[in-house]
């Protein structure tokens, strides 16, 4: 299993590496006020960057609103008290 993972790993970085290669024309790309020079496969990487970072950015306050509310519906049982007659090994003990 795994010399077939790094078959694949192997294959996708040879896909990439040769898109890379054909992809090396100048390109100039206009934002607003700015005018940027830089081969293809750089804009692409950066902009695909910049999408990655946007999603995890705001994918992050559901994630961690989510694990706030598992932590508090995780809450651990109140200990039974003295005056409460000890259970049985193996058994829980009763609520009255």
């Amino acid at each position: 299993m795994s010399i077939l993972r790094w078959t694949f790993r192997v294959f996708l970085f040879f896909v990439f590496f040769g898109f890379a290669l054909l992809n090396t024309d100048r390109i100039t790309v206009d934002l607003f006020f700015v005018r940027w020079h830089a081969p293809l496969v750089l804009v692409l990487l950066a902009f695909f960057v910049a999408g990655a970072l946007l999603g995890v950015g705001f994918a992050l306050p559901r994630i961690y609103r989510a694990r706030a509310a598992a932590a508090a519906a995780a809450v651990l049982p109140k200990p039974a008290s003295a005056s409460s007659s000890p259970s049985l090994a193996g058994e829980p003990p009763r609520l009255s």
